[in-house]
């Protein structure tokens, strides 16, 4: 009786599984034999394809020295690019995928040479619209600066400042000297970013307090203690509209970093950017970044929250060809 159950079983599931295949093959043929083609993205015309790859090109900060197009030729439109030197090609291509996404077109690229020549086609309802040749000009570089970051008010307890750590672009998180924030720092390390120190009238702590009343003698225990406790910061600020910075003490303060070839740089060197809302710092940002050409950089002093919320505007700059950097290589380079 069990035998005979087994074999009606192996039974149903044999018939099932004849029946499934039917019905996915009778899908197939039937998917076959539709005339009208499934679209998953917007259908251009040429001419939208063409303002498209244009349009991509510009993203990346390129010019019509580095955008040339060609005549007499059968493809509706068709060039030639001179990537720049400080450009890649993946990256071109990469842009161009992006500016295209949701459109019902094909791109092609094939690589000519090693790290040199790619031919790239675009195509729409299986007709070629649009080719260019991409190759490597040494004499094109894109003329823009540099940006570097210093951020404040960093705390290891909120979940966002935990996110920063993930970000790729290169910054230093600005803290007052306080015993508190060693944990914090010992963890940004363990994340290999970077801290610096900022000295003015608020530190607190009677451990690294500097007082413009202090002696020599009684200045100089905080004095080594912050060298020893934050010997791994990467800048020194002091705070130039302190009372400590106007006074005598100064001198003695710069003489003791000096001795560990420390240099102690001006708060006021870093820029800050005043707004209302969201949308006037952005185009605060947007000025200051215009601003910088090929021989200038600007370092911006700025919150985290402020950060988070330029970072859109941030990575459009970069595709420009504008340079994020750690602020040490342009502070220590003025």
């Amino acid at each position: 009786m069990k035998q005979q159950n087994i074999k009606l079983r192996k039974a149903a599931l044999i018939l099932f599984g004849a029946a499934f295949v039917l019905l996915v093959a009778n899908l197939a043929v039937s998917s076959l034999l539709k005339k009208e083609p499934i679209v998953s993205g917007k259908v251009l015309q040429n001419i939208e394809i063409d303002s498209l790859f244009t349009l991509s090109l510009r993203n990346l900060g390129l010019t019509d020295i580095s955008i040339i197009k060609r005549t007499a030729t059968k493809i509706p439109h068709s060039y030639k690019i001179k990537v720049p030197s400080d450009l890649s090609i993946p990256v071109v291509l990469s842009e161009i995928n992006l500016v295209f996404s949701g459109s019902e077109i094909t791109i092609a690229a094939d690589e000519k040479s090693p790290n040199g020549l790619t031919v790239l086609e675009i195509s729409s309802e299986e007709k070629l619209v649009l080719t260019a040749s991409l190759n490597y000009d040494t004499d094109i570089i894109r003329d823009k600066g540099s940006i570097a970051f210093v951020i404040e008010g960093y705390e290891l307890s909120e979940k966002e400042d935990s996110l920063l750590m993930d970000i790729a672009e290169p910054f230093t998180l600005l803290f007052i000297p306080n015993s508190e924030n060693i944990e914090t720092i010992n963890f940004i390390k363990s994340k290999n970013k970077s801290y610096s120190v900022l000295l003015n009238d608020d530190i607190s702590e009677l451990k690294y307090k500097l007082d413009e009343s202090y002696s020599n003698s009684r200045i100089k225990g905080p004095i080594h203690s912050i060298l020893n406790d934050f010997s791994g910061a990467s800048i020194i600020f002091i705070d130039d509209k302190s009372d400590i910075y106007k006074s005598l003490a100064l001198k003695f303060l710069e003489e003791e970093f000096s001795k560990r070839n420390i240099k102690l740089n001006n708060l006021s060197k870093l820029l800050t950017i005043d707004y209302r809302d969201e949308e006037q710092l952005i185009n605060e940002f947007d000025k200051i970044m215009k601003s910088v050409s090929k021989q200038e950089s600007a370092v911006i002093r700025i919150s985290r929250d402020e950060f988070n919320i330029l970072q859109t505007e941030i990575k459009k700059y970069k595709k420009l060809g504008y340079k994020v950097v750690h602020p040490s290589e342009l502070i220590y380079n003025r």
